[in-house]
């Protein structure tokens, strides 16, 4: 009797640890991003701002991320890729870029929590090449998402990219 009620207390014990463990990995899942809703090409938009710094000698600015559409809900991913920066011809600037964030990174976007990735350059005494447009990939899961936005204002390089902050929690 007592080498019975061994054996279903250590499997009454195995059993509540393996349900434990899947319970654990069922919330992990659900508060951590997967590919499962990655966003696509038309599901986000984009637009630069250029925002206050604390030093002379550098500018800082803001790609705000946003959904399209009420009741979108999707998974951004990366940095910008491939970042160029053009003038009022169409023409590539030559500015030079690096990053400090992971492309691995994801924040899931909706109607009411964007998300965003900062700028920063530095801040010439001659004033900087004159940009009007910045384009740019989103790396995403899938082929990427392309972007062409509006630029501020003028920009030196080289341009740090920093990490993708922001969605919802």
């Amino acid at each position: 009797m007592l080498k019975y009620t061994k054996v279903l207390t250590m499997a009454g014990a195995t059993a509540a640890i393996a349900a434990s463990g899947l319970l654990m990995g069922a919330g992990a899942a659900s508060a951590n991003p997967s590919d499962t809703n990655t966003c696509q090409p038309g599901q986000v938009s984009a637009f630069a701002k250029e925002v206050p710094s604390n030093s002379a000698d550098t500018a800082n600015f803001v790609i705000e991320f946003r959904t399209t559409t009420p009741g979108t809900q999707c998974l951004l991913t990366g940095l910008p890729q491939d970042l160029v920066f053009h003038d009022a011809g169409g023409s590539d600037l030559g500015l030079s870029n690096y990053t400090t964030g992971s492309q691995n990174h994801q924040v899931l976007l909706d109607d009411t929590h964007p998300a965003q990735v900062d700028l920063h350059s530095p801040v010439a005494q001659d004033s900087g090449a004159p940009s009007i447009q910045a384009t740019f990939t989103m790396a995403n899961s899938t082929t990427g998402i392309p972007f062409s936005i509006a630029w501020p204002t003028d920009i030196n390089g080289p341009v740090e990219i920093g990490q993708l902050t922001g969605g919802a929690a």
